[in-house]
């Protein structure tokens, strides 16, 4: 019985063991809208700090400029990014919740002036 509630709960299919992110931060540059690699991204909830890089590449794709955080971690998050030569950005408290299964995930485009 518990399994049948267990499968019957999750959005029409069975859970999975991916570990999911509830952040996608993709950041770009204002001027050019390219993506720009190098950015840092900070999220805060509480006690609770994340901290990433995206990978320095010469040929930056959307795919390098992306950051994927708070894994599995529900909260209220406020996030900060900054690349060097970039005036900082900060988002006002944005939310992580949860499915039966997984955070659902926040698409966040960030375009830095």
């Amino acid at each position: 019985m518990f399994v049948v509630a267990f499968v019957a709960g999750c959005s029409g299919g069975a859970c999975t063991d991916n570990v999911e992110p509830g952040f996608v931060i993709a950041v770009y540059d204002k001027q050019s809208m390219e993506p720009l690699c190098g950015a840092n991204a900070m999220l805060m909830d509480g006690e609770y700090v994340e901290s990433k890089t995206s990978p320095v590449s010469q040929a930056c794709t959307e795919d390098d400029a992306r950051i994927y955080m708070a894994f599995e971690r529900e909260g209220s998050y406020q996030i900060i990014v900054s690349a060097e030569g970039y005036e900082t950005w900060t988002s006002d408290e944005i939310a992580v919740i949860s499915d039966e299964c997984h955070v659902i995930r926040n698409n966040i485009n960030v375009f830095l002036d």
